[in-house]
């Protein structure tokens, strides 16, 4: 972070990471009263318990997802800390600058929750039962709501503050998008004749260094008995009356809202925020057309006419059926009460000055049977045939459950028992669908006793653990063979390295081409691919090159004919050795095409960078302002 500032130091986006953590300052620098001794306090503000078991409980599951080790509890306490005490210094941050949402912008954010809606309105029966529904009053949620808003205020303040520039654009282009070509002196380890052999002292001290990359992972089996819903499809025969009645029970779910079809004229303003003079010379052309409607004029002829509104002026004013919530909120009030056929308007919006005319309603419906009734025969036919799959899973847990041998549980039922290879977490087999929480509570349950079933999107499954080894990093000896390898590979690469970039005077003096050609080399020479310098891990012969050293010696040349000081680990022709490389080519590429789609997302994938960078270093502020007015009860850590 500090080595890019340093080495931007006039750029824009740094002014603006200054500007930012200035702020910080500013805001967080002055004392706040210190809270409680036995909850968090941030500036001296309590932090909120209930939201921290919140977060807790959210961090241990991904946690547990990710990590089994002993402190997985401890990381995950540490991280609902971290984010509670980040989202308060942010809503404190915004609090302090102003952002909090008026009474009236609190009011509308409410009302826009889908949740607390009916037919597209705010239900205020719907709010409160939803809220009874959580134990929450409508002051708890407001308050929190009202935090949350202010929160999301600031972070789009400070994420506002990137902007790209056209100097940083045609640097990263260049980056990305010149081309380079590298020649390249190859030595493989074998044509060295290196036979390093390590004494005792030495194997042992290399593997005690390493001991974690022959880390065995937890391994077990399961005898198991696989139930797929599927097979049982064909089972599943219907008849009309149960079709009739299943529709019956979920008519609801096939509700058509109550629309109207309507037309109209519009005259649109000139702009987003129209002059007082613009929206009277709109109302003026909307009034003079409702006079001549008022005297017989066809309505869909003078929407073809006069409606600024391209689209449905050319069907006559024609909008089709609308329901709730697909239109202007005025719109949508003044047509929905206006009587059949009858000229409403002019109706204002954003838009502009409307005329309406209502030509018919549809009231709320279900659909009927016939339009859905393909859907619901495949859908009847899917639960019957999971129904069917789960009768025989309770039956045969049933019978585990007294017999914990799957085999002879399973006679009888049409199912089969079957033993899994062993597996670790990582390998699983497939009938636990990629479930890692599936898998892990396997790992966990006792050996030799049927476990509780698994349930998946397309498998049941019953399961009993037979055998299980825990994680475990293996002693010397029964590894010896595979330490015994990798000394050997890494001590002939150290050897070919030394022994090639001792080469590196004698090219200087020679030359390339020269030193190349000389006879008795072990040396083979070539040329790589002319491509950016991103892809050359990709490219023969640096395929089998680690990925980020080759981009890394790309980038430490820029000069045509300079040979890099270090050599690159790799294969050629399937053979392990390094490669000597000097840049040959270098093509520097167009700018012209930053000014077409190449450029504009190249500036879009500048700008979330350059975001993320600035939201990082305005947290690190936020957090070094306050962290001396930070304090965590130690309980909080127990």
């Amino acid at each position: 972070m500090l080595a890019y500032i340093r080495k931007n130091a006039n750029s824009a986006v740094v002014w603006f990471i200054i500007g930012a953590i200035a702020l910080v300052f500013i805001f967080f620098g002055l004392g706040r009263q210190r809270g409680s001794a036995d909850l968090v306090t941030v500036n001296g503000e309590e932090a909120d318990l209930q939201e921290y078991q919140d977060l807790l409980r959210e961090a241990q599951s991904r946690q547990r997802r990710a990590d089994q080790s002993p402190d997985a509890d401890q990381y995950a306490r540490v991280a609902a800390l971290h984010e509670q005490i980040s989202w308060i210094l942010t809503r404190q941050f915004g609090e302090n600058l102003g952002l909090r949402p008026s009474p009236r912008a609190l009011r509308e954010t409410v009302a826009s929750i889908a949740a607390f809606q009916v037919d597209g309105r705010f239900n205020l029966e719907r709010y409160q039962a939803a809220l009874k529904a959580q134990r929450r009053s409508p002051i708890d949620f407001e308050r929190e709501l009202r935090r949350d808003i202010t929160s999301q205020r600031a972070l789009s303040l400070v994420q506002g503050l990137a902007r790209t520039y056209r100097p940083e654009m045609a640097e990263l282009f260049h980056l990305q998008e010149d081309r380079v070509r590298f020649d390249y002196l190859f030595l493989a380890d074998e044509d060295g004749h290196w036979d390093p052999k390590p004494t005792a002292e030495e194997l042992e001290a290399y593997y005690a260094a390493r001991r974690e990359n022959w880390r065995r992972p937890a391994e077990m089996t399961v005898q198991y008995v696989e139930i797929i819903p599927d097979d049982y499809l064909g089972r599943a025969e219907l008849t009309e009356a149960e079709l009739e009645e299943y529709y019956a029970l979920n008519q609801g779910r096939f509700l058509k809202p109550e629309a109207i079809q309507a037309r109209q004229i519009l005259f649109a303003f000139p702009s987003m925020n129209p002059e007082e003079a613009e929206r009277q010379a709109a109302l003026a052309k909307a009034e003079a057309a409702r006079a001549r409607l008022d005297q017989g004029a066809d309505f869909a002829a003078l929407a073809k006419e006069l409606s600024d509104d391209r689209g449905t002026a050319a069907k006559g004013g024609d909008m089709g059926f609308l329901a709730r919530g697909s239109t202007f909120p005025e719109l949508e009030e003044a047509a929905f009460s206006a009587p059949l056929n009858e000229v409403i308007g002019p109706v204002a919006t954003d838009a502009g000055f409307h005329l309406v005319q209502v030509t018919a309603r549809r009231p709320a419906a279900p659909s009927p049977l016939a339009e859905v009734r393909d859907s619901l025969a495949g859908e009847l036919k899917v639960l019957r045939a999971r129904r069917t799959a789960v009768d025989l899973l309770e039956n045969l847990l049933d019978r585990a459950e007294v017999n914990p041998d799957l085999a002879d549980a399973a006679q009888g039922l049409g199912l089969r028992a079957a033993l899994s290879r062993p597996f670790t977490p990582d390998t699983a087999p497939g009938f636990f669908e990629n479930n890692s929480e599936a898998v892990q509570r396997a790992f966990s349950a006792p050996l030799d006793r049927v476990a509780p079933p698994f349930e998946g999107e397309r498998t049941l499954l019953l399961y009993v653990p037979r055998t299980r080894q825990e994680s475990r990093v293996p002693p010397l000896e029964e590894v010896r063979e595979e330490v015994d390898r990798a000394w050997k590979r890494e001590a002939a690469d150290d050897l070919t390295r030394q022994r090639l970039e001792s080469f590196l005077p004698e090219i200087r003096a020679q030359g390339w081409e020269a030193y190349a050609k000389a006879p008795g080399r072990r040396l083979k020479s070539g040329a790589g691919p002319l491509t950016t310098r991103y892809a050359l891990s990709g490219s023969p012969p640096f395929e089998g090159s680690e990925p980020r050293a080759v981009t890394a010696l790309a980038f430490s040349s820029a000069v045509p004919g300079q040979v890099l000081p270090v050599s690159l680990a790799g294969r050629l022709d399937g053979r392990p050795g390094r490669f000597l490389l000097r840049l040959a080519e270098y093509q520097a590429a167009d700018e012209s095409r930053l000014e077409g789609p190449e450029g504009r997302s190249l500036e879009y994938f500048l700008a979330l960078n350059k975001s993320h960078l600035l939201m990082q270093t305005w947290r690190v502020g936020l957090y070094e302002a306050s962290k001396n007015r930070i304090e965590i009860p130690p309980r909080f850590l127990q």
